[in-house]
């Protein structure tokens, strides 16, 4: 890559637009700014509507000064492909342009690409919230390269990456579930033995207020655990079917557990929205919500991996997009 380039695209509404990459791409916006180009807030650059006789040979000759080179792009302005593309998916989707001038900035998914030339869309996500994540976690989709048309490129969405990327936020959500139960039930058990014996693991003898303070450490740290349970099980629980499942009986297994996330829930809105909730009241509270889990868990674990979404049917097959109209030359854009 150049030192500081500018790729030039056409867009519907804006007409030629300018996206400035490269390790010294502020030298590429001083060109851009002198040969009269504005930029918007997304960071594209655009040409300015008021009749000014700016042109690109203008840009070219001033980029040259600046040490900055100039492409053009034969591949459709990426804004515009992106909100074609949001309009013919299913549900509500917003589209905006975010510009990452620089290479270091890119640098995370670059090298993992085997590509010879302009890279295609590729469609990839954030891990949801709560669920942290990146590249390599098992539980992630994989991302995709979308066809170059708009219609062919929703049906790839919906009828691959969407799918895809909700029986993995369920799977995930599922492991970090039990997870939790897991590490929690652990900490209980050496809790216990601990209790029982009144001596630490090494043997060493308890005090009653070792004891005590341990056995609070445990309370708080099983209730901050618990809190991925109660962030992330409603939904799953709303998915279980447990009447047409191997296992009908777990469907009260799954009322006391719901019942016990809507105690947890409870309890928390009352702790973020200034209520005067005690350590012991919170500890007294979670603990029969957090016991149920433990009790019930396998249960809903069962149930939950059962319940994993299917893909969706198909889109039906519409008529290809209508191509813009060739009023101005067409440009590839990154």
């Amino acid at each position: 890559m150049a030192e500081a380039q500018i790729i030039l695209s056409h867009s519907r509404e804006s007409g030629i637009v300018a996206i400035a990459s490269g390790e010294q791409y502020p030298w590429a916006h001083t060109a851009l700014t002198e040969s009269g180009f504005q930029r918007a807030d997304d960071g594209v650059w655009h040409l300015p509507a008021d009749g000014t006789q700016t042109t690109v040979v203008d840009l070219v000759t001033c980029a040259k000064r600046h040490r900055v080179s100039v492409h053009t792009s034969s591949r459709r302005y990426i804004g515009d492909a992106a909100r074609d593309l949001a309009r013919l998916l299913p549900g509500q989707w917003h589209a905006s342009v975010e510009v990452y001038a620089h290479p270091a900035w890119q640098e995370d998914l670059v090298p993992w690409i085997w590509d010879s030339g302009e890279l295609g869309y590729l469609v990839g996500a954030f891990s949801p919230e709560g669920l942290e994540g990146g590249y390599g976690d098992p539980y992630a989709p994989p991302s995709i390269v979308l066809p170059p048309f708009p219609g062919r490129a929703a049906q790839a969405l919906t009828d691959r990456y969407l799918p895809a990327y909700e029986q993995a936020v369920h799977a995930r959500q599922t492991a970090a579930i039990a997870g939790v139960l897991a590490d929690i039930r652990s900490e209980y058990d050496a809790w216990q033995a601990m209790n029982a014996s009144g001596r630490y693991s090494d043997a060493t003898p308890l005090s009653a207020a070792a004891l005590g303070a341990a056995t609070e450490l445990f309370f708080d740290h099983a209730w901050r655990r618990f809190l991925t349970v109660v962030d992330h099980a409603p939904t799953l629980l709303d998915r279980c079917r447990p009447a047409s499942s191997p296992w009908p009986d777990d469907a009260a297994a799954l009322s006391r557990l719901a019942d016990a996330v809507s105690d947890a829930e409870a309890l928390l809105d009352e702790i973020v929205h200034g209520g005067a909730v005690s350590d012991h009241e919170r500890r007294a509270r979670a603990w029969p919500a957090i016991e149920t889990w433990l009790t019930d868990g396998e249960a809903f674990l069962r149930q939950a991996r059962l319940s994993a979404p299917h893909r969706r049917p198909a889109l039906p097959v519409t008529a290809p997009a209508r191509p813009l109209a060739a009023t101005r030359p067409a440009y590839r854009s990154h």
